[in-house]
């Protein structure tokens, strides 16, 4: 069973060497593996077989609460609030993660310090990991997720189309660095202006847009959906429909 997971990402155009960043709910693939440790151990060793040691495996280890208890982010030791895949990934032994204390990036194989070394202060802009998947151009693998409600790349193509209802804040915070060094930063994060502008529940639209479009390629596991997407197609297409409409990511129009 987990060979045929593994053809079926395969199948997707996953090759060796690629570099994905891997957003992931593994909670309906309790089938293959009940204890969920072993499982995400099963999953992360199943993809580094098709990508390699070549590429890089990332995964967000995003600290979203972390501050309101600690108030420092320790790069080796912080863990990660988005999900026990990503804190597989982040607890690897090889693993690299990027200083940013709310976005931080952990990331496997040969290619991470691409992506997650010498950043900037930004979260998902200029100088972030996330400007690093457009130009390198990375693969996003969503597992059991769907793109378009669950996708932080996202957020970098909305502030380079400048949209109207994200900012830049910027917080002073504390961090513990990859070489145990303690260091303050005045750090940006890309908010939103108001909680009221939501996702619909299923953007239906736009992600079968995408796939019509041939920038997302999806695929049925089980009734576990699974699509890869190379990012500069999905920026070269969100941008122009941006263009036209700022609002499209929640499918409105002001």
């Amino acid at each position: 069973m987990i060979k045929e997971f593994g053809n079926t990402i395969n199948s997707l155009g996953l090759k060796k060497g690629d570099s994905i960043f891997i957003h992931s709910d593994l909670t309906n693939f309790k089938f293959l593996d009940s204890d969920m440790w072993s499982l995400n151990e099963k999953i992360f060793q199943i993809i580094l077989e098709i990508v390699g040691k070549q590429g890089a495996i990332m995964v967000p280890t995003f600290t979203y609460h972390n501050f309101s208890k600690k108030k420092i982010f320790d790069n080796k030791n912080t863990f990660s609030e988005t999900g026990l895949f990503s804190e597989l990934v982040r607890t690897k032994k090889d693993s690299l993660r990027s200083n940013h204390p709310i976005y931080s990036v952990s990331s496997y194989g040969e290619k991470s310090e691409l992506f997650v070394r010498n950043n900037s202060l930004n979260s998902t802009g200029p100088g972030s990991p996330f400007e690093r998947l457009f130009h390198f151009n990375a693969k996003l693998l969503h597992l059991n997720l769907e793109l378009v409600t669950r996708c932080t790349y996202l957020h970098f193509i909305e502030e380079k189309s400048n949209v109207p209802y994200r900012y830049s804040k910027y917080f002073n915070y504390e961090t513990i660095d990859q070489n145990s060094k303690k260091k303050s930063f005045i750090f940006e994060n890309f908010v939103r202006k108001t909680e009221t502008l939501k996702f619909p529940d299923y953007s239906k639209k736009l992600q079968h847009n995408l796939v019509i479009n041939k920038i997302t390629k999806k695929k049925v596991f089980k009734k576990n959906l699974i699509t890869l997407t190379e990012c500069q197609k999905l920026f070269k297409f969100v941008s122009t429909q941006m263009k036209k409409n700022k609002f499209i990511l929640y499918e409105k129009s002001f």
